[in-house]
């Protein structure tokens, strides 16, 4: 689909939506905080992004369709 990169953010203290994101196989590349004008409980914390290059996603061939393991 000529996508290089696939990007998630969460909360840091989302811990549910970080489990999703490492069970696709993203990985945590950077923790960012910012001044949100009405904070809510956790943004202390900060923000993660979670990314997942075309490249790292080829090298596990467990998740391509047709593949062996593949999951649906």
């Amino acid at each position: 689909m000529g996508v290089g990169r696939v990007t998630a953010t969460t909360m840091a203290v989302n811990t549910g939506s970080r489990r999703v994101m490492e069970k696709a196989d993203l990985r945590h590349v950077r923790t960012v905080h910012r001044a949100w004008p009405d904070p809510i409980p956790g943004h202390e914390q900060g923000e993660v992004e979670y990314a997942l290059t075309k490249t790292q996603w080829e090298s596990l061939g467990r998740r391509r369709p047709g593949s062996a393991g593949h999951m649906d």
